[in-house]
């Protein structure tokens, strides 16, 4: 053998295996597992600028076999030094840079045949020439390496010559092997070149062996060919991490959210929190202090269980030296209760503790932890008929008794009519409908809160539905979720209300400014705004009704009612109704009310809430019912203070009365039937007293003169009126409405029936009263014209001019020989065809 192929008789392998955890070699870990561990490994590795490797072994041995002999001798204590870095598309390299430490060769061999020879080769010191490159494919998760140094030494031969050759001591490749895997050929564990902790070292012991070549793990030299034990010696091999004394960072961690005013605005989420249903910018600045790319993931958790929020998982790649700002949208519905809490009584959810997270595998860099609260999604109140924010009074510690941080806003704007006593001008639904819109996009901008919840009392439930249907705004340009996440109704005549009617005669005969909101609140009115306001437009309708008394505006109460709404209005077509023994008035101050039906409302995640029909129409009417219910009387009078009055009127010959009082609250009332017994009393100043239309329901009245007094406790005068409505009088009235269009007048007759034969010869005239207040006055005949296509045969008909003809109200006074009667009859919109009798039920 030559003499330059025995100063190769260096047995060494070594195996590099580039992972951030211990594999072992058979892993009962599912594959899926081990993938992700794999490639978490791959990631950490990236980061590494620095790979340090020791190595060392003594080895002195003896070989005897035939003729040939063999002293071996061996020593190296060295480390390696990768530390420059080169990125490519598809792979990352580190150059070997510094290889320092001692090695030494002395091998002498004989050979004792036909031709023998021996060979002595010295060589000692510290590496005189040393070249290697370590490579990470980070896609394939493979690794290859190769490592070789020299030593000055000198060969004597056989034949006396000697030599001073560079003595190769170190001289090994390892080949694409995977990462997390070792080489079949060890019977050692996998070698992990860094600890978990940044900065470790671990040694591992790993034998010399005599194997042959191996394309796929590695080449060596042997001492001698087929010559050895299997095992001659054991080398000590020791890697440590250098190079990321600054690993990258989560530098800051911010919350943004979306401007209501400038929806192409992220702005500051305040320190007092953001809002349910808000959308929130969780940004977080990444920096990478080292001169290559880094493979991270950065993972956005809820702090409080460890969980990644949706999405909140980034695998991103960090420039070198740079700083990089990376976001997560994060929908907050439903955050701001505690999940499983009583319905009635929920726990707000404590502020949230979000982390930010940079990692590689297993190995976290860095993390940041920011605190952020939900609050509950500011709550709308919107006042009724004759009322105004101070309704709500309740509200604000209703609310702060479950978060001190749930807001309430009364609108403010509102014209309905203010206050029982006195009243003010009020508008109509759909101008209300529009300041109600003005006043919400105030809130929303004001707290920038994308959705609201509303809570209406009465007429604001119709209010409510119409900014729902014609104004209501998308809470985000790329959904269709709505601003308003829930309507919870109290007590809202869906249906309209008959007491409407003598509160709207009442204002009329005064010359009282409040005529739109009763008028758009009489069943007639109700029925068309029916027909038009159709779309719930995504928002969760929910009513609480009341189931008090019968319904005293009602001359045949046959249903049950809070006084001034009846069960079936208030129901309408919704599913998502209760009941409640709750008084009309005390609906917006009930404790009660607001924890059993309000608060679930309010606060149930959205998934739980019981799906609402998207288009309403009005249910079947009874006409038969309708038909018969007249106004027969209309009394007025002004009661001086501190002083009386009495009402006397006969109700014979009728099935029921329906007796309506509008009178201020000061003015008790005592109902006595013809044969003196009092049959009902309002106090002064009770509940009954306060409302617009005070009523008393008689069934199957006695014959005689019934009396109703009045007192007023007051030293100041005020006007009074009782509207009597009968059911079951001979004598009918009955409105038909053509078809109002934009181009042709409006036909309104009215046909006069007595025992079902028409009556000839009545007067009928009236006034046709514009939202505006417009007056026109109007003159009713039965002469085949205007309508009536036959003169002489009960019915009474007048054009309406086009120009009059949408949402007016029509007061007509009827005489006959015999008797008296009134009707008010309320004209629909444009483009809407409807019948309407005077009460729709």
């Amino acid at each position: 053998m030559h003499a330059r192929t025995t100063q190769q008789r260096l047995v060494l392998t070594l195996a590099l295996l580039m992972l951030i955890t211990w594999l072992p070699r058979v892993s009962s870990q599912p594959v899926a597992a081990q993938a992700r561990q794999a490639a978490g490994t791959c990631a950490n590795a990236i980061t590494r600028e620095t790979w340090k490797m020791v190595i060392t072994y003594d080895l002195q041995d003896s070989v005897a076999e035939g003729a040939i002999t063999a002293d071996v001798e061996h020593h190296a204590a060295v480390q390696v030094v990768f530390d420059t870095r080169q990125d490519f598309v598809d792979s990352i390299e580190w150059e070997l840079t510094s290889m320092t430490g001692d090695l030494s060769l002395n091998d002498h061999a004989e050979l004792h045949d036909e031709f023998p020879w021996w060979t002595e080769t010295v060589g000692q010191g510290e590496p005189s020439y040393f070249a290697g490159r370590l490579t990470l494919d980070p896609v394939a998760c493979t690794y290859g390496m190769w490592v070789y140094g020299e030593v000055m030494g000198n060969t004597n031969n056989d034949n006396g010559t000697a030599e001073w050759p560079q003595l190769t001591v170190l001289d090994f490749t390892i080949y694409n092997h995977p990462v997390g895997e070792a080489p079949e050929f060890f019977e050692a564990e996998a070698i992990p070149l860094f600890l978990e902790t940044p900065g470790g070292d671990q040694d591992f012991t790993l034998p010399f062996d005599n194997h042959s070549t191996n394309e796929t793990y590695g080449w060596y030299h042997y001492i001698k060919e087929n010559i050895g034990d299997p095992i001659m010696a054991y080398a000590q091999v020791s890697w440590t991490v250098g190079g990321i004394s600054q690993p990258p960072t989560v530098s800051d961690v911010v919350f943004e959210q979306q401007s209501v005013s400038n929806p192409n605005q992220w702005i500051s989420v305040p320190s007092a929190g953001t809002y349910d249903g808000n959308l929130v910018q969780i940004k977080a600045t990444l920096h990478n202090p080292l001169s290559s790319n880094i493979a991270v993931e950065a993972r956005f958790l809820d702090s409080a269980t460890d969980q990644l929020l949706p999405d909140g998982s980034q695998q991103l790649i960090l420039p070198p030296q740079s700083t990089t700002t990376t976001t997560l949208l994060w929908d907050t519905s439903d955050k701001a209760w505690q999940p499983g809490g009583s319905p009635s009584a929920p726990a707000p959810h404590a502020p949230y503790r979000i982390k930010v997270q940079l990692r590689a595998g297993n190995t976290i860099y860095s993390q940041q932890t920011r605190q952020l609260s939900v609050q509950p999604r500011p709550v709308i109140l919107v006042h009724g008929l004759n009322s105004n924010p101070e309704t709500w009074a309740s509200y604000p510690s209703f609310l702060a008794g479950l978060s001190a941080q749930w807001k309430s806003f009364a609108i403010d704007t509102l014209r309905t009519g203010n206050s029982p006593w006195p009243q003010q001008y009020s508008y109509t639904l759909k101008e209300n409908a529009y300041l109600l819109f003005k006043y919400i996009e105030q809130v929303r901008k004001q707290e920038n809160a994308w959705q609201v919840d509303i809570v209406a009392h009465s007429m604001g439930g119709l209010i409510s539905r119409q900014y729902i249907h014609t104004l209501m705004p998308l809470a985000r340009m790329d959904s269709e979720t709505p601003v308003v996440r829930n309507l919870v109704m109290l007590g809202t005549p869906n249906q309209g209300s008959a007491c409407a009617t003598a509160l709207y005669l009442h204002n009329y005969l005064e010359d009282i400014p409040n005529l739109n909101a009763p008028r758009d609140l009489m069943p007639s009115s109700v029925a068309t705004f029916n027909q038009r306001v159709t779309n719930a437009r995504g928002v969760h309708f929910s009513v609480n009704y009341g189931n008090l008394i019968p319904f005293p505006c009602s001359p045949l109460p046959s249903q049950l009612s809070d006084g001034v709404v009846t069960t079936q209005s208030a129901r309408h077509s919704y599913t998502d109704v209760q009941s409640t023994s709750s008084h009309h008035l005390a609906m917006t101050s009930s404790d009660s009310d607001f924890s059993s039906w309000v608060v679930p409302h309010l606060t149930a995640p959205v998934a739980t809430q019981k799906p609402q029909p998207q288009a309403l129409s009005a249910p079947a009417v009874s006409a038969a019912l309708s038909d018969t219910i007249q106004i027969s009387q209309l009394l007025t009078d002004t009661i001086a203070g501190n002083s009386s009055t009495t009402f006397s009127f006969s109700l014979d010959g009728v099935a029921g009365a329906s007796l309506q009082l509008v009178a201020p609250p000061q003015v008790a009332a005592s109902l006595l039937a013809p044969s003196g017994e009092q049959v009902s009393t309002q106090d002064a100043y009770s509940l009954d007293a306060q409302l617009p239309v005070r009523a008393f329901a008689v069934s199957a009245p006695e014959a005689g003169i019934w009396t109703l007094q009045l007192e007023n406790i007051d030293a100041e005068a005020t006007p009074v009126s009782l509207l009597i409505v009968t059911a079951g009088d001979a004598l009918l009235v009955q409105p038909i409405i053509g078809t109002p269009e934009q181009s042709r007048p409006l036909s309104v007759v009215v046909q006069l029936a007595d025992s079902g034969t028409p009556v000839l010869g009545a007067t009928v005239i009236g006034e046709l009263v514009q939202p505006n207040g417009q007056k026109t006055s109007l003159e009713f005949h039965d002469d085949g014209t205007a309508g009536d296509s036959v003169a002489n045969d009960g019915s009474y008909s007048v054009l309406i001019a086009p120009t009059l003809a949408t949402g007016g109200t029509i007061v007509a006074h009827i005489q006959t020989s015999q008797a008296q009667r009134l009707l008010v009859v309320s004209l629909p919109d444009i483009n809407f065809s409807v019948q309407l009798p005077f009460i729709r039920r």
